[in-house]
């Protein structure tokens, strides 16, 4: 009977941590993500946590809450570094990471959260669990057994299956950037959809994901961007210095645009909006032909990947519709002006809307939209580090 219980009230607190999640997630993201490893509603390592805390409850409980807290917060970043060693070690999947926060050990647990944990702690013990416990003992011993069995059961059928996908991950994270360039659309957006939602779940996953494809990218296509970091250096480029007309067949009704053309006149990394997006839709475009991608979605879509007419930089900019959440939202707002001037197809809508990706949680569904991704960080640091080197050696000038 005592099992039957405890077996319900994990199954309970793990619900309520998924609630806790979710919401933190969510908000984080601005979507709505099922977070989790299992794709049920549960997140068990807080149903784990919990009986720990239950079971340390006549050990502690003597003690002034400052003591309790402090064994509550041991003893939760003990088991997330548990589960943490066991998720990089058995699946190869690093599923979050502390690295950014300050006082991590290996990246699993950090201060901040492990002080959370023993906030929670002690809530958990002084506050849910007695009013838990005093709900789930109405039960009678039949109603406990066969609740706490089909738990028992879901539970394992789930993480067996979560743990089959969770290995799948790991191999994704070292063959994904293979995968994008040899797979058609169709099969490309399959794969993806079925790794959709833990990626979505674990940002840290999209960020491993996304360094590791745009490494391959790097390293493949090192020769064709050797080519052009001329073009690159250029601060302001001139639509005239770019003597293709298959490009400028591809671009020419954007670039004859008079609304769009305002792009010139806002600030954008090192240069202006409409320098910066011309410099990877060409760039793309060049690739593109190359590979026998779509060259065309690629050059269009990478022209009109940061429409946005207001200066990101400036808050009180009274053409910017948000003050915050830039780097979130502006995708959104390219694809709404871009949508309002042209007729785009769905490659091209597409780049435009995920080109933000892993910051923004939609993965992108076709290889051109993945190579946008890399050539848009890839032009801005070209951009950041050109102009360091020019003011290291105007410095070196003048001394």
């Amino acid at each position: 009977m005592i099992i039957a219980l405890l077996m319900i009230c994990f199954s309970l607190y793990s619900f309520f941590g998924w609630v806790i999640e979710v919401v933190y997630r969510s908000w984080n993201q601005k979507t709505f993500v099922n977070a989790g490893f299992l794709r049920g509603f549960f997140v068990p390592i807080y149903g784990v946590v919990a009986l720990f805390f239950v079971a340390l409850d006549d050990f502690s409980n003597p003690y002034p809450l400052i003591v309790q807290f402090i064994l509550y917060t041991i003893l939760a970043s003990a088991l997330e570094y548990i589960v943490g060693f066991f998720s990089e070690r058995v699946l190869h999947v690093r599923l979050w990471s502390y690295e950014d926060n300050r006082f991590n050990l290996h990246g699993r647990i950090c201060l901040k959260y492990s002080l959370i944990w023993g906030g929670l702690g002690v809530f958990f013990i002084e506050v849910l669990h007695p009013w838990v416990w005093d709900k789930v003992v109405l039960l009678n011993e039949w109603q406990a057994i066969i609740v706490a069995s089909v738990l028992a059961v879901y539970f394992i059928i789930d993480f067996a299956y979560s743990i089959s996908l969770g290995r799948k991950l790991g191999i994704l994270l070292e063959t994904g950037y293979q995968r994008i360039i040899t797979s058609d659309a169709f099969e490309l957006e399959k794969w993806l959809r079925q790794e959709k939602r833990l990626v979505l779940a674990f940002s840290h996953l999209r960020k491993n994901m996304s360094e590791a494809i745009s490494k391959k990218f790097e390293n493949n296509l090192g020769v064709v961007l050797d080519q052009y970091k001329s073009i690159l250096s250029i601060k302001e480029l001139d639509i005239e210095f770019i003597e293709d007309d298959d490009y400028l067949e591809c671009v020419k009704e954007i670039l004859e645009n008079r609304e769009f053309l305002k792009t010139k006149n806002f600030k954008h990394h090192q240069s202006s909006i409409f320098d910066h997006v011309l410099k990877v839709s060409f760039l793309a475009y060049k690739i593109c032909r190359q590979k026998g991608w779509d060259y065309r979605s690629a050059a269009r879509g990478g022209l009109l990947h940061d429409f946005f007419l207001y200066d990101w930089r400036d808050g009180n900019d009274p053409g910017r519709p948000t003050k915050n959440f830039h780097g979130f939202r502006h995708s959104k707002i390219a694809l709404k002006n871009s949508m309002s001037l042209f007729e785009l197809n769905k490659v091209e809508k597409d780049i435009i809307l995920k080109h933000m990706w892993p910051l923004t949680p939609r993965i992108p569904k076709y290889k051109e939209s993945f190579l946008i991704v890399f050539l848009d960080k890839y032009v801005a640091t070209y951009e950041f580090l050109f102009k360091l080197k020019k003011e290291k050696r105007i410095i070196s000038n003048d001394v």
